[in-house]
């Protein structure tokens, strides 16, 4: 072995296709980097936004939490029968829960429109004390290039 490839003494050699396999899960536990966990808020009719920035977020180290209904949310909006009501109740009260298991919140607030749903989802992370960041302050700054 020459020397630019030796391991220093004491140093434990991961090999990435069977470090978890050779691993305690508390050794796989703290090496594990810690990620912050973000919930994405606004209204679906944006779909190709969240996809969008669910990846860029992605991307950046968080991990996304967000609508999973972004087809069928209007359906059950607009159709008023028991189930339609109860499910989208359901789906909310969800999404609230995610809003709780986050460390923050990113609005999804395309030209600045945020709607009932929405502001509703915004008071609940206000209430819960969690970070908010808006896309629409995001495109003001340039933080993120398009």
């Amino acid at each position: 072995m020459s020397e630019n490839n030796k391991v220093p003494q004491g140093t434990k050699k991961l090999d990435p296709d069977d470090m978890a396999y050779n691993m305690s899960s508390e050794e796989f536990l703290d090496i594990l980097p810690r990620f912050s966990v973000i919930c994405m808020c606004g209204s679906v009719r944006f779909k190709k936004e969240f996809l969008e920035w669910a990846c860029k977020l992605s991307e950046d180290g968080y991990i996304v939490l967000m609508p999973n209904c972004l087809d069928n949310h209007a359906k059950y909006n607009d159709n008023k029968d028991e189930i339609s009501r109860r499910t989208n109740i359901g789906i909310d009260l969800m999404h609230f829960r995610k809003i709780e298991l986050s460390n923050s919140i990113f609005v999804v607030d395309v030209n600045g429109y945020i709607g009932e749903s929405t502001a509703r989802e915004i008071a609940v992370a206000k209430k819960l004390k969690k970070r908010i960041r808006y896309l629409s302050d995001i495109y003001q700054r340039r933080v993120y290039k398009k």
